[in-house]
């Protein structure tokens, strides 16, 4: 799957800026983690509890990068960056990774529809007797929880605490 860095400027995200580089620049994947860059990834930096995307930025540019969403308050103390790689800004860059996310997968969630689970206790198991149910009514659902991470008619022990992957 490739896209190009003008069709991302053209979806409706809030403060999204080309700072510099070229809007042809063609983007292979999308990645918040600089371990799991590539070439031509566009890597997000997002600021976190206990390190700063922004400080990926080499390691990133260093395994391929092609491009670069920055928040907009790091813009001017970005260290030297090579001139073939595209940087993009936003307000946020947590809120722009998931619009970004969406725009490369082709907008899933339009086609779908999405039920969120809340609270204190009992989310695990509403989450489990609703999927019983949607199941028997012979729709296709998905769920992502602590416990498991399931999809019609195959569950895997989740891999990770995290209820919201990224």
């Amino acid at each position: 799957m490739t896209k190009t860095l003008a069709s991302l400027l053209a979806e409706p995200v809030p403060g999204l800026r080309l700072v510099r580089g070229d809007a042809s620049t063609v983007v292979h994947s999308v990645a918040h983690d600089s371990r799991a860059v590539g070439s031509g990834s566009l890597f997000v930096a997002v600021p976190g509890f206990k390190s700063d995307g922004h400080a990926f930025l080499g390691p990133a540019v260093a395994a391929g990068a092609g491009a670069l969403l920055v928040q907009e308050d790091h813009v001017a103390s970005l260290p030297e960056l090579p001139d073939t790689v595209a940087l993009i800004a936003a307000p946020s860059s947590r809120l722009a990774l998931s619009a970004v996310a969406a725009w490369f997968y082709g907008h899933p969630s339009r086609e779908m529809t999405v039920i969120g689970v809340t609270g204190t206790d009992g989310k695990t198991t509403t989450s489990h007797l609703l999927t019983s149910v949607l199941e028997s009514a012979g729709l296709s659902v998905g769920r992502l929880g602590t416990v498991d991470v399931h999809r019609t008619g195959q569950t895997m022990a989740s891999e990770s605490r995290m209820t919201t992957p990224e």
